[in-house]
């Protein structure tokens, strides 16, 4: 099955390298949204093929922004009211839960 000069493996190895680089960069900008991107181009120059499978993962299994900051509200939301403790006075014993 030939196109020209393409084969179909040549074609599946086009559209899975473009599938990966798509990936790559989206879980580059996750990384650089959730640290500092100073640090980020630092951790690409200095552990460039560490750093782009940690991309590449993190693209293909991380969640995207709006899931982070709607259950990091709820975890945020939930560990303030539990911190509540509440107390009475110096007459009576103080309540812990």
């Amino acid at each position: 099955m030939d196109i020209g000069d393409l084969t179909f493996s040549h074609i599946m190895v086009l559209i899975i390298s473009i599938l990966a680089g798509y990936l790559a960069l989206r879980g580059i900008g996750q990384l650089l949204n959730r640290y500092n991107p100073i640090l980020v181009i630092i951790y690409f120059y200095f552990f460039s093929s560490i750093a782009i499978s940690h991309a590449l993962l993190l693209g293909t299994f991380g969640k995207s922004r709006d899931v982070r900051t709607a259950s990091g509200n709820g975890i945020l939301k939930l560990s303030c009211d539990s911190l509540f403790v509440p107390y009475q006075t110096k007459k009576h014993s103080m309540i812990l839960f």
